[in-house]
């Protein structure tokens, strides 16, 4: 496995007696996307623990908090501006927002050409943020916990909290993050998109299969 800690991960086939397949996120590569996560660990050569939500902390470094990362052309995290930072005709999934200069939220959302390359259609180009479609947007993140669970992230376009950009809902059962929640807002304050994505376990509480709902 050449996945490093640290890189975004797709889906590369079927499970293998239960185990997940991955490998190194490609943004230039349609066939290497999405990524449905990040290697937070390699208890082995070939073996790694991929996380799918939630907080990544001690991984990265020199995180801009309250950036929005994408998945990069090295398979790390990229932010505008970045050297690894997707080009005109890559894909742009975003991954999450730094919450801090080390640490990532993770919010992976759908993928979706830039829509300067001319090549992006007009479904493709409603699952870019509305407000500013190059992810590079200035903006002030606020987290909600409850019981010690990220249950809420709004991403708001000032410190000031007037006009939300994009508002993230996660639900819990047993623990498990079972729901996510995305509604996206135009400049008028007016929600144009929701992304659902419902999360599905088996007996001994492994994930088996993710459902996104866009309406």
């Amino acid at each position: 496995m050449g996945v490093a800690v640290g890189n975004a991960v797709y889906v590369t086939g079927p499970k293998v007696s239960g185990i997940l397949q991955v490998d190194v996120a490609d943004p230039s590569s349609s066939t290497s996307m999405p990524a449905v996560g990040v290697v937070i660990s390699k208890p082995t050569t070939t073996t790694c623990v991929v996380q799918g939500m939630g907080p990544v902390a001690s991984i990265y470094g020199s995180l801009t908090a309250g950036s929005v990362y994408v998945v990069g052309t090295d398979g790390n995290p990229a932010t505008v501006g970045d050297a690894n930072y997707p080009g005109t005709l890559d894909e742009k999934q975003q991954l999450g927002v730094a919450s801090d200069t080390g640490e990532l939220e993770l919010i992976p959302l759908s993928s979706a050409l830039d829509a300067s390359g001319g090549g992006i259609s007009e479904g493709e180009h409603e699952l870019l943020d509305t407000l500013t479609h190059s992810l590079a947007e200035d903006a002030f993140t606020e987290y909600g916990y409850t019981a010690g669970d990220l249950t809420s992230v709004i991403v708001w376009t000032s410190a000031a909290k007037t006009l939300k950009i994009r508002e993230t809902a996660l639900s819990y059962t047993g623990g498990n993050l079972t729901g996510v929640v995305v509604d996206q807002y135009n400049d008028s304050g007016v929600i144009v998109t929701t992304l659902t994505k419902t999360f599905a376990y088996n007996a001994a509480d492994d994930l088996e299969s993710i459902t996104v709902v866009r309406s």
